[in-house]
């Protein structure tokens, strides 16, 4: 009965049982190494049990035979075995010595077992950790030890894999982050979580940042062990930090370039803005939600502008590109001048769902281009009135010569003709005196001067014009206005200008207003008129040469009025409604 029992658990056992004789040969081989290996009993029997392992673990089975004969109770081994086929399998074997009468080295009783899909899904286990920089760890806290796996070995920058102690481990934590990664451990000691992320020095010297996480081994009431996983996210660190670098240098280069993003949500009616767009509203961010479509364009487009708004985005909403420039309502009541450009997405049915893009503040640069093309008409000016004045003043003298001469000798009629004569040459020649300023450089001499003496002594010359045309000029300078580095002349002369033109867009009387202020180093004069007013399509070309709203006008006085604060680093602006009046302001550095 005892044999039949041991016939059976032998056909049935899946692990391989075989007898090493004392010579090294097998002895014994159990009848399930056929379905492991594909080798009958009989054909490994008498051959060495080293013909068929690999030969990379030879010295592995020689030194745990080595260890039970030696006196070992059980020898354990891993090692490679070779298929019939020529393929190796893994096995893991267990083997122990049975001593019988007169054999004196005994022979060895061991048990074999295929292990190698384990292997297989240990090795796979391992190339995962080594692909994801993920090393597994544990802590036995009652012997405070350390167990490593190869991957931590790697990521700490360990040349051996000797065994790791607690101090070792810490004395390679970054000095900063020490006390954090210490108090993580004591909060695991009372139950807590172990999940920290801190920085490790590798014995070479380079930095490299982890993310250690575990979980706890209860053995009762007590923490038996912690177990877990570290990995490596030093790259992760380094493309965040870039990735930050990146967002803070393109939230400073829209800074620096006035830009800022924006996207609407179509679905809900949602918009969002960047932190620029805040602050071209002049708002901070937060401040405010945005909100609709609707309530963005009644909150911050010009209402002149919100048609045009409403009409491009009907147009990108069937894929029209959405460019166009408005201007925009700031939190101080101010308005800018800002550029938008748009692009819709469509989801898969054709359905737009967003419309995203950029709004740039280009107020500054239409002023500078303003500027530039008003400097180009002044140069153009210049060079025509150099021709002009060279061919009209010689003729002209010679007849403002032959006039007085004739006129001597004029009466009656004819002496009225020849004042009205005199009278028009004189104003040719202060036509080509206007003329000869564009032309060519003035020698002026530059001193402080205080601007309220100034307009005194230029609301002393035109009083009396003022008074005849039933003209009131008003007043309200601060009492305590800076000095302003000028021409005293030059000045007085655009003064003249603007007043006599506010003085001639009011036929039937009227109120003159001056007023000034002091802001940032500069003092601004404001003169308003209650005049006709100017529509603004003949406003946009006030400057122009020769380009004049009066009858009688050569379209000059601006232009050199422009030319000489230009001249004085300062601003000329005109703003008009027509059956309003007119306002001229002007703008000059302080001392």
């Amino acid at each position: 009965m005892t044999s039949d029992v041991y016939e059976l658990i032998e056909q049935n056992i899946q692990d391989v049982i075989w007898i090493r004789s004392a010579d090294g040969a097998y002895e014994y081989v159990s009848p399930s190494v056929y379905p492991l290996l594909g080798y009958q009993p009989c054909e490994l029997m008498g051959t060495s049990i080293w013909n068929i392992v690999h030969p990379q673990d030879t010295e592995c089975l020689d030194d745990a035979i080595s260890e039970v004969q030696g006196g070992k109770d059980i020898g354990l081994f891993t090692c490679r075995v070779r298929h019939k086929n020529g393929r190796y399998l893994w096995f893991e074997n267990r083997c122990k010595v049975i001593h019988s009468e007169g054999d004196e080295c005994g022979r060895i009783l061991g048990v074999a077992r295929d292990i190698t899909h384990r292997k297989r899904m240990e090795d796979q286990l391992l190339s995962a950790e080594r692909i994801a920089h993920v090393g597994s760890w544990e802590w036995d806290v009652l012997q405070d030890t350390l167990s490593w796996s190869a991957e931590m070995y790697r990521i700490f920058g360990f040349d051996d894999e000797a065994p790791i102690s607690v101090s070792r481990f810490l004395s390679h934590v970054h000095p900063s982050d020490k006390s954090r990664v210490i108090q993580s451990i004591r909060r695991v000691n009372m139950g807590d979580t172990y999940s920290v992320e801190y920085r490790i020095l590798r014995p070479s010297g380079e930095l490299r940042y982890v993310h250690a996480q575990g979980e706890i081994v209860y053995e009762g009431d007590a923490i038996r062990t912690v177990f877990g996983s570290l990995q490596d996210i030093t790259e992760y660190k380094r493309i965040e930090e870039a990735l930050r670098t990146s967002k803070d240098n393109l939230k400073l280069a829209q800074k620096i370039a006035h830009l800022g993003h924006w996207d609407w949500d179509i679905v809900n009616d949602d918009i969002y803005w960047s932190d620029e767009v805040y602050r071209l509203t002049g708002l901070h961010p937060g401040e405010r939600a945005v909100g609709s479509l609707t309530e963005f364009v009644d909150a911050f487009v010009h209402p002149e502008d919100r048609a045009l708004v409403y009409q491009s985005v009907t147009a990108a909403l069937r894929g029209s590109p959405y460019d166009l420039e408005l201007r925009t309502l700031r939190a101080d009541g101010s308005y800018r001048l800002v550029h938008v450009i748009g692009e819709t997405a469509f989801n898969s049915d054709g359905e737009p769902i967003r419309l995203f893009g950029t709004v740039q503040d280009i107020t500054v640069q239409r002023q500078t281009e303003e500027l530039l093309r008003t400097s180009e008409k002044l140069s153009v000016a210049g060079q025509l009135a150099a021709g002009i004045a060279h061919e009209i003043r010689n003729p002209l003298t010679v007849l403002k010569g032959f006039v007085q001469i004739l006129s001597c000798k004029a009466q009656g009629k004819d002496e009225q003709h020849f004042a009205l004569m005199k009278s028009e040459l004189s104003r040719i020649e202060s036509i080509v005196s206007e003329l000869l300023f564009l032309a060519k450089p003035q020698c002026t001499t530059f001193q402080h001067q205080d601007i309220r003496v100034i307009l005194e002594e230029v609301l002393t010359l035109v009083g009396s014009q003022a008074t005849m045309k039933s003209v009131s000029i008003s007043t309200v300078l601060d009492d305590h206005m800076p000095l302003i580095h000028c021409e005293c002349n030059q000045l007085k002369q655009v003064f003249i200008n603007i007043l006599k033109n506010s003085i001639e867009a009011m036929p039937d009387g009227g109120k003159i207003r001056i007023s000034s202020t002091v802001q940032k180093g500069r003092i601004g004069l404001r003169f308003a008129d209650e005049g006709e007013g100017i529509p603004p399509q003949r406003l946009l070309r006030i400057g122009e040469p020769f380009y004049t709203t009066k009858p009688d006008g050569t379209g000059l006085g601006v232009m050199v009025s422009q030319k000489i604060i230009l001249a004085h680093n300062g601003t000329m602006n005109i703003s008009s409604l027509v059956g309003k009046g007119t306002t001229v302001t002007i703008f000059l550095p302080t001392v």
